[in-house]
């Protein structure tokens, strides 16, 4: 029996739906569809998840199925480059911040280097088959927490009042102050996003 046959035998016998087993999850309809078609296969903590609510030891899922087993090494190396890509989002982040106090040619050069640097890391991801394009977003999986949903929610809103207002600070003395504020708050939100994924919060 195939991964994706059992689980989904292990959800029928406890005459589960796939839409009840994606909130207790909480992860999207549609990752619970896939996992049983075996079109892709959860990350190790999602596992954690799914051996705890159908009574299978996560052992006996790694042993059994060498392709999950391989999917969750991947899974372990993605992580990785996740974080160096959040790494690198936040110091691009961080330059734009405190680009307004120094118009400098090379600090220019150092912005742009650092953007490459992303679309690379961004670039052999997708190429080796390591970013997951059915990678749930807390933002956009209705059924995250609500907490979860409020934060970035509330986070966006905030976000998007600011950036209206940098753009109107550059036609008036207040410029500056407005985009550093902009780019500390891209930071806070970026640290958050980085926390909500790394910790698998939901």
């Amino acid at each position: 029996m195939e991964f994706g046959e059992r689980i989904k035998d292990q959800r029928e016998l406890l005459h589960l739906s796939q839409e009840e087993v994606a909130k207790r999850l909480r992860v999207s309809n549609k990752a619970i569809s896939n996992w049983e078609d075996e079109k892709s296969y959860p990350d190790t903590s999602t596992l954690i998840d799914i051996s705890n609510l159908y009574k299978i030891p996560y052992d006996e899922f790694l042993d059994d199925y060498p392709r999950l087993k391989e999917s969750i090494s991947k899974d372990k190396i993605r992580n990785n480059f996740l974080e160096l890509n959040y790494g690198i989002y936040a110091i691009f982040l961080l330059a734009l911040t405190i680009s307004p106090m120094n118009n400098g040619f090379l600090f220019e050069i150092l912005i742009v280097g650092i953007l490459f640097l992303r679309i690379a890391c961004d670039y052999f991801t997708k190429k080796t088959g390591l970013l997951k394009s059915n990678h749930d977003l807390s933002f956009v999986n209705r059924n995250s927490s609500l907490p979860i949903k409020i934060f970035f929610i509330l986070g966006f809103t905030i976000l998007l009042f600011l950036l209206v207002w940098g753009i109107y600070g550059i036609f008036t003395d207040e410029g500056n102050f407005n985009l550093i504020l902009s780019g500390v708050f891209l930071e806070i939100m970026t640290l958050s996003i980085y926390i909500i994924d790394k910790f698998n919060i939901k």
